[in-house]
């Protein structure tokens, strides 16, 4: 959409550019592919798994805690995913 000189951009969420990157699994291999990042993110920053945002909605966090934890994430998800494509590639 334009307005005036400037052009407004619709910001998507790191949630649901997260659904994106994994929209071509099936609901299995995205739990599987979460289930290991969330282990990557526990295991490099030394955390609980209780303390991931996403897991316990229901216990009180810091919003700048919840918004870099889903960052992490949606990062880790990518290079997940993109290591998962280039891995069934075969070069000739």
């Amino acid at each position: 959409m334009k307005k005036g000189n400037k052009i407004l951009k619709e910001e998507k969420s790191d949630h649901k550019k997260l659904i994106y990157l994994l929209s071509d699994y099936t609901p299995l291999e995205r739990q599987n592919l979460l289930r290991e990042v969330d282990e990557m993110i526990v295991k490099f920053l030394k955390i609980e798994q209780s303390n991931l945002p996403w897991l316990n909605s229901h216990k009180k966090s810091n919003k700048n805690w919840e918004k870099l934890s889903r960052r992490i994430r949606l990062i880790l998800s990518k290079i997940h995913h993109e290591h998962k494509i280039h891995e069934g590639r075969v070069l000739h």
